[in-house]
């Protein structure tokens, strides 16, 4: 069964290991939280209904492994902008339909898009991950 997985940028910098098309993984997942707002300005509508789970490698108490293959591999970059006044301008928040995703084979653990002259900032990456039985 091919799940969608979301894994942040941070999760994966703090503590997991970069991964590619064709690898065996054991990853700790969650069920995506339905209540999240925060996946369908990022993904889109569609996107956002299809996924499944994210990585959480720092939940208490801890999760347990999921076991699957990794068979294929979005970047997501995207706008970021404070919310309309009276919020904290100081809190970024990702700007509606800005989500910008790449296929790729593999990830780069640190990439990073600071000065990029398109303004968009690395969020993490989309996995479609073959759960195994």
């Amino acid at each position: 069964m091919t799940e969608l997985v979301w894994v942040s940028d941070w999760q994966i910098q703090c503590c997991g290991e970069e991964f590619a098309v064709g690898d065996q993984v054991a990853w700790p997942l969650l069920p995506v939280n339905r209540a999240d707002t925060y996946f369908a300005p990022l993904l889109g509508g569609e996107l956002a209904a299809g996924l499944t789970h994210s990585y959480e490698g720092h939940e208490e108490p801890e999760v347990p492994d999921v076991s699957g293959t990794v068979l294929g591999i979005r970047t997501v970059a995207c706008r970021m902008a404070p919310l309309p006044p009276p919020a904290d301008q100081r809190e970024l928040h990702v700007v509606a339909g800005s989500g910008r995703l790449q296929w790729i084979d593999a990830i780069d653990q640190w990439l990073d898009l600071h000065g990029d002259p398109s303004g968009l900032h690395f969020a993490g990456w989309l996995v479609d991950l073959d759960l195994e039985g």
